[in-house]
């Protein structure tokens, strides 16, 4: 390999120091470079470069960053012989779709893939640091909904407001009593119950009959005087 890559650049090294001579293959290094690549590159590694590039997207990489993902991108696009054109379309396909998104709005769009890289970069890092503002704002609602005491009854459950002041003792006595736990009163269950918790020790309903008919006699007593 070696003594093939010697007699491949001896010709060019001789016009180097010729200013006579503007050989497009020796005008920079970088141009001398890409044709030495071309000549022995081993086009399998580049065929399954390709392959890699190709399938490759910012979702694959561990921390699904656009830094990552270029960084991968940048390794395998050194394999290949592709244009700038051909990288870009590439590259902005593997992106996250809410940074193509973003991107796509730009009044003006970049003109070299590495410009297409910084700036995907600088958006990313701006949409996961919100993501990030997000969840957290998301567990702090979340915190806050928490400590309401619940009750079941009818196996439904019954969720007490930080007001109510009804005891474990009264609940139970309406339990007892057949009398809804939240107003003290009728038979109707918790979770129909339209009144609201009552804090009012509720009466047991035998007395309230006895109550009644004494009322009632009372009432009978007068009108027959």
């Amino acid at each position: 390999m070696e003594e093939e890559a010697g007699d491949w650049a001896y010709p060019y090294l001789g016009e180097l120091s010729n200013p006579r001579i503007n050989h497009p293959t020796i005008r920079s290094l970088q141009t001398f470079g890409e044709e030495f690549n071309r000549a022995f590159s081993d086009p399998d590694e580049e065929q399954a470069a390709a392959r890699k590039i190709v399938d490759l997207t910012q979702d694959d990489v561990d921390t699904k960053s656009t830094n990552e993902y270029t960084t991968k991108f940048k390794t395998l696009a050194a394999e290949l012989a592709w244009n700038d054109a051909t990288l870009m379309a590439q590259f902005s396909k593997g992106l996250h779709w809410k940074t193509k998104e973003i991107l796509s709005q730009h009044e003006q769009q970049p003109s070299t893939l590495q410009t297409l890289m910084n700036t995907a970069i600088v958006i990313d890092n701006v949409r996961q640091e919100n993501e990030a503002s997000r969840k957290k704002e998301t567990g702090k609602e979340k915190e806050k909904g928490k400590g309401k005491a619940s009750g079941t009854t009818s196996g439904k459950t019954i969720t007490e407001t930080t007001t109510t002041r009804v005891s474990k003792e009264e609940i139970d006595r309406c339990k007892e009593w057949g009398l809804c736990i939240k107003c003290g009163r009728g038979p109707h269950k918790a979770t129909e119950c339209h009144t609201g918790w009552d804090a009012t020790p509720a009466k047991n309903p035998a007395d309230r009959k006895k109550e009644s008919k004494k009322e009632t006699a009372k009432v009978a007593e007068e009108e027959g005087e």
